[in-house]
């Protein structure tokens, strides 16, 4: 299935990134992913950074989901961005 065939993966970008403390988000459609390799409950709790693998429902294309804090006396830094990775074979993914 391409890219353009799949209702989420179509609406999101090969990248994506947001400065969260800024108020920006990532595309709607990042939120409807799901976690590819679920990690046990309150693994991430304590975590100020992360990075995991999220899979579309749809078509299963994988991508890199990858969450940044960062706090320090007057300064506070929150971002994410998602990426889309290459699928096997495929140049054009």
């Amino acid at each position: 299935m391409e890219v353009t065939d799949c209702e989420i993966c179509a609406a999101l970008p090969d990248f994506a990134a947001a400065d969260l403390r800024d108020g920006q988000s990532l595309p709607g459609a990042a939120s409807r992913l799901v976690d590819a390799h679920p990690t046990p409950e309150g693994f991430w709790d304590t975590a100020k950074e992360y990075e995991v693998t999220k899979r579309c429902p749809l078509c299963g294309r994988l991508y890199t989901y990858n969450y940044h804090y960062e706090f320090s006396v007057g300064y506070v830094e929150e971002s994410v961005w998602l990426e889309r990775r290459a699928e096997p074979g495929r140049a054009d993914s």
